[in-house]
């Protein structure tokens, strides 16, 4: 790779933020006489495809700006496989609505910080979490930064985007209340160190960073370079058991209580009665089985 620069840019993120603060991103980038090409997706759905371009254009520092979904998009496009990332750096410039990845880092709602660490050169060496699933008769896999979760939260997910999106972290919790009146239960199984569970579960989260939905606080324990994930769920939670869990999800300190069930894993096999929705830093996917792992110092961020 020639070691060129790349700033890709989702204009909708954030109700428009992208779009309204990504020339001041660009102008700082370049005042400090660091030449790069800026790409503006035409829609969050082609943002894959965009930062696949970007990759074979022959680029090794690509800046993301957007939100966690965005993210997560630009991020798959870059590296199909875990080998195509050791030449690949990647900044994070926030302009989403909950940012809930760059909390762990400080900078989730500070453009101008997170552009000085990025020309600062700051970096360090994350795991991701990865995801395979079959997908209409064909084996796919992706990687999440944050997050994989099923049941209540792909509800809060959905109706977050559909209603709550312009709302920030505010929205989060509106769609979380909101979320509540169709609580219910996923029979799942369960594969973890070769020992197989049944659990009729409410939500499950798989998080790689300590955060979710903006400033919940859902994995106090988690580090982004011990080469775990960290696995939180409850069983058939009754609606006011799980507000009570989710309002100390904010403090951090709902592990061991109200329900909430706790265990650092390094690989987890699920099964479901049915395909189900679930989610990766924010993005919805149907499938089942899928196979989720962790996939250690796996890449180079820039934050």
């Amino acid at each position: 790779m020639d070691g060129g620069w790349a700033l890709i840019v989702n204009p909708a993120a954030g109700g428009g933020k992208g779009y309204r603060r990504y020339r001041d991103v660009l102008n700082r980038l370049n005042a400090a006489d660091q030449s790069i090409n800026c790409y503006l997706s035409d829609s969050s759905k082609n943002l894959r495809i965009l930062a696949q371009q970007v990759r074979d254009s022959g680029v090794s520092t690509i800046i993301a700006m957007g939100g966690d979904g965005t993210i997560h998009e630009i991020l798959n496009g870059l590296a199909p496989n875990v080998s195509d990332l050791k030449d690949i750096s990647l900044g994070i410039v926030p302009a989403g609505n909950c940012n809930s990845f760059l909390r762990h880092f400080g900078t989730a709602l500070n453009t101008k910080t997170a552009v000085d660490r990025i020309l600062e050169g700051r970096s360090r060496i994350v795991d991701l979490g990865q995801v395979h699933y079959t997908n209409n008769s064909s084996f796919r896999s992706a990687f999440f930064l944050h997050l994989f979760g099923m049941g209540f939260f792909v509800d809060v997910c959905k109706v977050l985007n559909q209603r709550y999106r312009r709302w920030g972290t505010l929205g989060s919790t509106l769609a979380t209340l909101t979320s509540l009146s169709s609580l219910h239960c996923e029979r799942s199984r369960l594969i973890i160190e070769e020992k197989l569970y049944s659990y009729n579960m409410s939500w499950l989260a798989i998080c790689n960073s300590q955060y979710i939905g903006g400033a919940m606080r859902m994995a106090p324990k988690a580090s982004l370079t011990d080469g775990k994930l960290d696995m939180l769920f409850t069983e058939r939670a009754e609606k006011r058991d799980l507000l009570l869990s989710l309002f100390r999800i904010f403090g951090g300190n709902h592990i061991g209580k109200s329900g909430v069930h706790y265990k650092q894993i390094r690989s987890l096999s699920l099964e479901c009665d049915r395909p189900v929705e679930f989610i990766m830093d924010g993005e919805v996917y149907t499938a089942t089985p899928v196979h989720i792992e962790t996939c250690p110092q796996a890449l180079r961020l820039l934050v």
